[in-house]
């Protein structure tokens, strides 16, 4: 039935329905994740190019699913145009502004780097995320207009999202198998590094 599921996603992706749209994608990750091996190459694409045709624009409640369902969906044996063509589309989500959004995105991105070993998207993740390590809280905002309620927020959010920034910088660490590596590896190794051991000491435990 997955020719005839997808005709349905299909529908339901155009929808002018913002949780319609985010319930087809979580459905497209669960179709990926359940089936996993047995996902043909054919079906794969599919839903690959079903979601990309979908993911760019404006941010909404549950849009995050979509960078999911590109996670399950992303496979050592698709092409190399439909890898880069996936890599991309979740980078541009990881350059949104909204913290929330941009945590659960680049935990998906994470995902996906870790998962293919063959990429070399080091400089792009680094690009992305090296700024968020130093941001502050409320830096942007009157203190005296802001709650402690808002404050708290604010900051588990922002310590949520260094916590998956870390997390996403091991994940895209290159691997030997990568294209230009070594040349990422030393560039990059010693900077991290001491960036790394600042937030072991300024840091939650996780």
């Amino acid at each position: 039935y997955l020719d005839d599921i997808i005709i349905v996603l299909d529908s339901t992706l155009n929808s002018q329905s913002w949780l319609l749209k985010a319930q087809s994608g979580s459905s497209i990750a669960s179709i990926a994740k359940r089936l996993d091996a047995n996902l043909k190459d054919e079906g794969r694409v599919k839903l690959v190019e079903l979601v990309l045709a979908n993911i760019s624009g404006r941010t909404f409640l549950g849009k995050e699913r979509f960078v999911e369902a590109l996670a399950a969906l992303s496979s050592k044996a698709s092409s190399m145009e439909l890898t880069n063509r996936l890599i991309e589309a979740v980078l541009r989500e990881c350059r949104k502004d909204e913290d929330i959004y941009k945590t659960k995105v680049l935990k998906s991105l994470g995902d996906i780097l870790g998962k293919l070993e063959e990429e070399n998207r080091f400089e792009d993740v680094y690009n992305i995320v090296w700024p968020l390590l130093d941001k502050q809280a409320n830096s942007s905002k009157d203190e005296d207009s802001v709650s402690n309620e808002e404050r708290n927020k604010e900051k588990v959010t922002l310590i949520n999202l260094k916590e998956v920034v870390c997390e996403t910088l091991g994940k895209s660490w290159p691997s030997t198998k990568a294209l230009n590596s070594l040349e990422t590896q030393k560039k990059y190794q010693l900077i991290v590094l001491k960036k790394l051991g600042e937030c072991l000491k300024v840091n939650t435990r996780p």
